[in-house]
């Protein structure tokens, strides 16, 4: 994977993690508040300071399991989501449900838009179900405005191949982030802007 589409979690010692991030979010967070930042790829339990993962290579350390301890200075950082009244995170067939509901659409009008969105809402503090969604609320809008688009070019034949090119990516992009969020990866969907 390139090191800068790794997704990374980032605490202070004594304080919980926060993320996934980038390394160029990370990099941002921590000039803005200096101190021993700690950092832990995700999907993986070794954390290492920030330094050293930015700056030259020096082997992880791994973190002791669940609720005993964790942090860089021993502290418990109790990563259960239940006992911190979180909901549990999301789990890959979650997100490859909710990439793959945008088809819900040819069954009941309206619901390939509705329900994404309502699954994104109400498992939006989970960082996972956040990213998944935002990425197919931005490429729902993406293709209505390019629908619009579209269509108003057909009036003059240009814009019909790119209408048939669109429903096509319709089809076969939901699929894709479906299977990607299935297998844990992240699916970015062709568009030219993202508005959120």
């Amino acid at each position: 994977m390139n090191a800068e589409m790794e997704r990374w979690w980032l605490a202070l010692p004594g304080q919980d993690p926060e993320g996934p991030y980038s390394r160029d979010e990370i990099r941002s967070r921590v000039a803005a508040r200096p101190g021993d930042w700690q950092v832990c790829l995700d999907g993986t339990d070794r954390w290492q300071a920030w330094r050293e993962v930015d700056g030259p290579t020096s082997p992880p350390r791994s973190a002791p399991p669940t609720g005993q301890g964790g942090g860089p200075d021993g502290t418990n950082w109790n990563f259960t989501p239940s006992s911190s009244g979180v909901a549990p995170a999301a789990t890959p067939g979650y997100l490859a449900i909710m990439h793959l509901s945008q088809f819900a659409g040819y069954l009941v009008p309206l619901a390939g838009l509705v329900v994404p969105i309502v699954m994104w809402l109400t498992r939006r503090e989970d960082s996972e179900v956040d990213r998944h969604g935002r990425e197919i609320a931005n490429w729902m809008i993406f293709e209505f405005i390019m629908a619009v688009v579209f269509g108003l070019l057909a009036i003059v034949v240009i814009g019909i191949p790119f209408l048939i090119i669109l429903g096509v990516l319709a089809i076969v992009c939901p699929i894709i982030g479906g299977v990607q969020a299935s297998s844990g990866g992240f699916f970015k969907y062709p568009m030219f802007f993202r508005v959120l």
